[in-house]
């Protein structure tokens, strides 16, 4: 690899850095936008010096490090919604009007959830002021709720709320979720407290492209009829993936094919050269058609990552795709590690917060394994057979991604799936073809017999996939789970990885050591860890609405104690990382309603009453007879569930506790009377509605 033909990889570096600093933070612009001039000014002075002796070219470098740095910074910063101007977050009060048009929306069990950008926000009607700004909606789930579609103008009612954090330890963290979406509030209306406002059908390229995404799904669905089928279908053509239900889910990712379901690349590549293609049969002799080509291929290229949904992975394809497009255009071969760099370069411009997007990520990281580590893989075994050829060439792009994303795929999901190059055999040859299917349905569809024939090509090709990913599923030994890997442990086997390049690249045996201390900083961490979870003693309240949960957590073992109507996929949501962070290997669970006495080495448990070595814990869920002063239960905590029908003066009676604990099975009133109790008798309270689960370290 020479470093001088990719240069904008070498910037891209501190631009990075840069935002990774600005990010998750209200950063202030103008100070470090003052800094940033004499800055500028330093560097245009140096590209002026163009006689600038070599000894000082790496002033030259650090300036402009500092620079894209600083410009990376300051961009993030001017992206926050929270430094825009006339932001709705100035002029909240306990009741809200806010009228604004629908970005996205995505209907639920019980709500349609609308992604609004905010035009107007005022305390009654009368009031509305212009402010800016997105906010999270959530409208009751209705006949009238399920007729909006983007575009549309509502106003809607009601008290906005920041965005909650987790209220459970390492579990999905919503808030940073959608602050990538520079998304920060929230409201929630029933159907008696917001109304649409414009009647006219939405205008504009985005509407436009939205309801020609919308006819396209109409299409699939009718010409695929059953429900996996065009969930999967309407995925991997259109990137919409609101019906893919949790088997189909489950059986993708434990086979390593669920990046088929995201349109990448390979999508943005069909395209490409379908357009290609067809250009290239039409004889031009007009000395402007090169420009017009070009101009004609990056429209179909980002009009596709634009109708599938403008995911992260679309994205990045179609922005590497138009260097390639403007680079041929002018009779140039970009180098393709300078080309995907630029191409992150120029999207994090737009949206710096695309960085931590997963997709984005996966994206970038898995083109780069492909790019580098395929030719390598590919030598290793020469085949003769052309058909043996092609599958190896398959087997070795899946090599080559697993090879980049392998760190960062354990960090984020916590398993592997040991048949991905099995399912990539099958899968990326097939989906070629139904995305090529799917789009000359949709242009053809209107005639019977050829749209006829199209549809029920691309649902058995769909039907084919399906098949062979829940085959290929029940092959024993598929996926290991259960993988807790650090953010410090992925950075150490990225390190690693780049390290044994550089041995392979450079063939010098101290990359090799450094290879090697990066192993042994994996090993040490894990072996920490895992002291760590040995010697682990907690009791944990989780933050359950409507439910009661607790885990007793002794090193690796755990005894829970739950409501019986607790479903265990609820449970699994709200625990099951931090099960999976404490590393259990015994696991038991209790009801806590019914069982009335139990007995272990470590701890006890009867009729409500919990000692856990030395922590003793009462919990009540139903009303207590009174006794007297004099046989009051001493306990650590006293925890009330249920939406117990109990006054706190009168359980004082029966228990004398250090601290009263709330879970998120009472109701939000009941809760308050008992929170204004403790404060008139100066009793520590903890809210696990408001402040999350409860933990407390023996």
């Amino acid at each position: 690899m020479n470093w001088r033909a990719i240069p904008f990889f070498r910037l891209t570096l501190p631009f990075i850095a840069g935002i990774w600093l600005a990010s998750g933070q209200e950063v202030t612009l103008y100070p470090i936008g003052l800094f940033a001039f004499p800055v500028l000014f330093g560097l245009l002075w140096f590209l002026w010096q163009r006689r600038t002796r070599f000894q000082s070219r790496w002033m030259f470098g650090a300036v402009l490090s500092l620079f894209l740095f600083l410009f990376g910074y300051q961009t993030t910063a001017l992206h926050h919604e929270f430094n825009r101007p006339f932001h709705f977050k100035k002029d909240l009060a306990d009741e809200n009007y806010v009228a604004g048009v629908i970005h996205r929306l995505r209907p639920g069990e019980n709500s349609m959830r609308l992604l609004l950008k905010v035009e107007h926000l005022g305390s009654n009607p009368d009031s509305l002021r212009p402010r800016t700004g997105f906010l999270l909606a959530y409208l009751d789930l209705d006949d009238q709720s399920r007729l909006l579609s983007y575009g549309d103008r509502v106003l809607v009612k009601g008290r906005i709320r920041p965005i909650d954090p987790p209220r459970n330890p390492k579990t999905f963290d919503f808030a940073w979720y959608m602050h990538l979406s520079n998304t920060h509030f929230n409201i929630r209306a029933d159907s008696l407290s917001w109304e649409k406002l414009n009647t006219q059908p939405s205008r504009g390229i985005l509407a436009l492209t939205d309801q020609l995404r919308q006819r396209c799904i109409a299409i699939l669905r009718k010409h695929l009829p059953s429900d996996n089928e065009f969930a999967v279908g309407a995925a991997l053509i259109l990137g919409y993936k609101d019906e893919i239900s949790q088997e189909v889910t489950n059986a993708y990712v434990n086979t390593g094919a669920m990046h088929v379901l995201a349109v990448s690349g390979m999508h943005v590549g069909i395209v490409y050269l379908c357009l290609s293609a067809l250009f290239g049969l039409l004889k031009v002799k007009n000395p402007h058609w090169k420009f017009v080509k070009m101009l004609l291929l990056l429209a179909g290229v980002w009009g596709f990552a634009v109708l599938t949904g403008a995911a992260a992975s679309a994205l990045r394809a179609a922005a590497m795709f138009s260097f390639v497009i403007v680079g041929q255009s002018l009779d140039r071969q970009p180098n393709i590690y300078n080309t995907f760099a630029a191409s992150a370069f120029l999207l994090l411009c737009v949206n710096p917060y695309l960085l931590f997007d997963i997709g984005f990520q996966l994206s970038y990281l898995a083109v780069f394994g492909i790019v580098y580590f395929q030719p390598i893989i590919y030598r290793f075994w020469y085949i003769e057979n052309k058909v043996g050829d092609y599958f190896w060439k398959l087997s070795a792009v899946s090599l080559a991604a697993q090879i980049t994303t392998l760190p960062i795929s354990l960090l984020y999901f916590h398993q592997f799936p040991l048949y991905f190059w099995l399912s990539g055999l099958v899968v990326v040859p097939i989906s070629g073809f139904v995305l090529m299917g799917g789009m000359a349905l949709f242009v053809l569809d209107a005639i019977p017999l050829i749209g006829w024939l199209l549809g029920q090509a691309v649902y058995w090709l769909v039907w084919i996939t399906n098949a062979s990913i829940f085959l290929i599923q029940q092959i024993p030994g598929g996926v290991i789970t259960g993988i807790w890997l650090s953010a410090a442990a992925a950075i150490l086997l990225y390190g690693a990885i780049a390290a044994l390049t550089g041995a392979f690249e450079f063939r010098r045996f101290r990359w090799i050591l450094v290879a090697l201390a990066c192993f042994v900083g994996v090993a040490g961490l894990h072996t920490w860890r895992e002291w760590q979870n040995q010697n682990r003693r907690q009791v944990v309240v989780y933050h359950l609405p409507g439910h009661t949960a607790i885990d007793l957590v002794d090193g690796k073992k755990i005894t829970s104690l739950a409501d019986g109507d607790l479903e265990a996929s609820r449970i699994n949501f709200a625990a099951g990382n931090y099960r999976l962070f404490t590393g259990v290997a015994k696991f038991a669970s209790l009801n806590v309603d019914t069982t009335t006495l139990l007995t272990a080495p470590n701890w006890f448990f009867h009729r409500g009453l919990l000692q856990f070595y030395g922590f003793k814990m009462a919990i009540v869920r139903q009303p207590m007879a009174l006794q007297k002063a004099a046989d009051r239960i001493a306990v650590d905590c006293l925890l009330l569930s249920n939406n117990v029908r109990a006054d706190l003066e009168d359980l004082l009676q029966i228990f004398d506790c250090k601290q009263i604990l709330f879970d998120a099975s009472s109701s939000y009133r009941r809760v308050e009377r008992w929170k204004a109790a403790c404060l008139r008798k100066g009793i520590p309270f903890h809210d696990i509605r408001e402040e999350g689960a409860f933990i407390r370290d023996l």
